[in-house]
């Protein structure tokens, strides 16, 4: 960011879509925004009205996301870079250093290119890049002056960034990520400024014509020119190319305030898409957070998980997978899926390689195995007493080895599901005809009931924010059921006379996947709760056992 946008306080990131009902896809965004005059991280999705992700002490100064995840990273005004989810899940923070604002995730998520002072003060500041580990940091171009608005390339594999020059100019050059290769594209007296790369590998950049006139820019790495790509009076900046390549997101004052607006590459068909009468900045476009499911699909005479986007484009195997899964459950990050199969073994498979890692259990045999949303833990039901439904709840390492007992009730408990605050919902009963979800803290503890003596109830999920959802028989037909966050009596969301059950929610809550037998095939549906409008996945074959999958993409 150069120094003359410090003055533009708010700042936007596009974080995904979602579908609406003629097909087309609404934005999702991720802002920057005062939160009882803290500056804090805010997300809006499909025309709702936004609504802080972060709710802190600790004011945010930059935001990024990542294309290929739905990861935000947002950098605190001391420095430190937070991860976390579109639903708002802290991942990791990683310390940058003093005197950090500038900061840009990587494509996969897994670096971080950010700018830095060399010493608190001056006018010397740095590109470096370290890993979302907070290990392998080094200084990735060493030039004097001032350096920012670093951008990564759609491969990862360069970036590109600003760096001011004799007589008030800013040219733009480029290095690849292991420091080599640097060069300087642009020579000459004009301010090129946040730099952003398009599929095809063109960088657009803003330019100015005089004063704050500034146009949006196509230049051509290899020869160094630059030609205009579209403009209108007054400001239009901080460009970003969407990831087909067909739109181009930008802040224009051309409404008399600063905006969030998207055109065709060419400045046609050009859309506000934020209308509040205040700043904004670094508009960035994400692709694949909440616009992706991931399932199992009858394969081959078994079954093994897909991925596919709503509208039932790009579907695609995750991976191949020796035993049959029983269940399947993601990372909040959608980067790693763990696979229980019904041969009790349990299996991770790196989502973006499709490599498969066993792990092993103590005691073995584990059923419903599911992942935590940091994927550092497993909790798993297994029967280590004999008899008839004297499963306990266990939880174990990611890594496998011996696993902790958390539960040990009389009956049958099963079916651990992970919730917000390190909280287990779990399926166990009093025998008969009752089946309950029960709750406990994953470290152990005293368990509490939630839903409970109702006949049988099944498959429970947990919103970010706390909703419960589950399949129910309450009512004589198994059906979908939503419990609101705190209690409450539940709601019924679906009445189809079929079987409806293996809710799932959506990132920010507001839409369930679940499967239906209606038309006897075994199908996923969609259900938005704010409309309560349903839309089928539209995939052959039949397929279990939905979950929202950020950022992915199969193999």
């Amino acid at each position: 960011m150069a120094a003359c946008r410090r003055t533009l306080v708010l700042s936007l990131t596009l974080v995904s879509g979602v579908a609406t009902g003629d097909g087309a896809v609404a934005p999702t965004y991720a802002f920057l925004a005062p939160v009882r005059d803290v500056w804090q991280v805010w997300i809006g999705s499909g025309g709702r009205p936004p609504r802080p992700l972060t709710d802190d002490a600790v004011e945010k100064v930059s935001l990024s996301a990542a294309a290929a995840t739905g990861e935000i990273l947002a950098v605190t005004r001391d420095g430190t870079g937070i991860l976390m989810t579109a639903q708002g899940q802290r991942l990791a923070a990683i310390d940058l250093g003093p005197g950090v604002d500038d900061a840009a995730l990587s494509p996969d998520g897994r670096w971080i290119a950010f700018v830095r002072e060399e010493s608190i003060g001056t006018r010397e500041r740095r590109v470096w890049i370290i890993d979302r580990s907070g290990a392998g940091r080094r200084r990735l171009l060493d030039r004097a002056g001032f350096q920012h608005g670093p951008a990564w390339s759609p491969d990862g594999a360069a970036i590109a960034c600003t760096a001011s020059g004799p007589g008030g100019a800013e040219d733009v050059f480029l290095v690849r990520v292991d420091g080599s290769g640097d060069r300087q594209i642009t020579v000459g007296t004009r301010r090129y400024l946040e730099p952003a790369f398009a599929p095809d590998g063109g960088i657009l950049v803003s330019t100015n014509r005089a004063g704050d006139d500034y146009d949006i820019w196509r230049l051509d790495p290899g020869t160094g020119e630059a030609a205009p790509a579209f403009a209108a009076p007054g400001y239009d900046g901080q460009p970003a190319v969407s990831p087909d390549g067909r739109r181009v997101l930008f802040v224009s004052r051309r409404s008399g305030h600063a905006a969030v607006w998207v055109a065709a590459p060419d400045g046609t068909a050009a859309e506000r898409l934020t209308s509040a009468p205040t700043q904004v900045k670094d508009p960035v476009w994400v692709a694949g957070s909440g616009d992706r499911l991931a399932f199992l699909r009858a394969t081959d005479g078994g079954w093994q998980p897909w991925t596919a986007r709503l509208d039932g484009t790009d579907l695609k195997p995750i991976a191949r997978l020796k035993a049959d899964p029983s269940r399947i459950t993601l990372a909040a990050d959608g980067r790693t899926l763990l696979a229980n199969g019904l041969d009790g073994s349990l299996v991770l498979v790196d989502t973006s390689e499709a490599t498969t890692r066993a792990i092993a259990v103590d005691p073995p045999g584990p059923t419903d195995a599911a992942l935590s949303p940091d994927a550092r833990r497993i909790a798993y039901s297994v029967n280590t007493l004999g008899g008839i439904d004297s499963n306990d709840i266990w939880v174990v390492p990611v890594g496998g080895g011996r696993a902790k007992k958390i539960t040990e009730q009389p009956f049958l408990q099963h079916f651990p599901v992970w919730g917000p605050d390190d909280v287990l919902l779990y399926l166990s009963g009093k025998g008969g005809q009752n089946h309950d979800v029960w709750r406990v803290k994953a470290d152990g503890g005293k368990p509490a009931l939630v839903i409970g003596e109702r006949l049988y109830n099944f498959e429970p999920a947990m919103s970010p924010k706390g909703d419960l959802a589950f399949s129910s028989n309450r009512e004589g037909n198994y059906d979908i059921w939503l419990q609101p966050a705190g209690g409450g009596e539940p709601r019924r969301v679906t009445s189809d006379p079929a079987w409806d059950g293996q809710p799932a929610f959506s990132a920010e809550g507001t839409r369930i996947a679940y499967v239906s037998r209606r038309g006897g095939a075994s199908r996923i549906w969609i259900h938005d709760l704010g409309t309560g409008n349903e839309v089928a996945l539209p995939v052959d074959g039949h397929l279990r056992m939905p979950l929202w999958f950020p950022g992915g993409s199969g193999r």
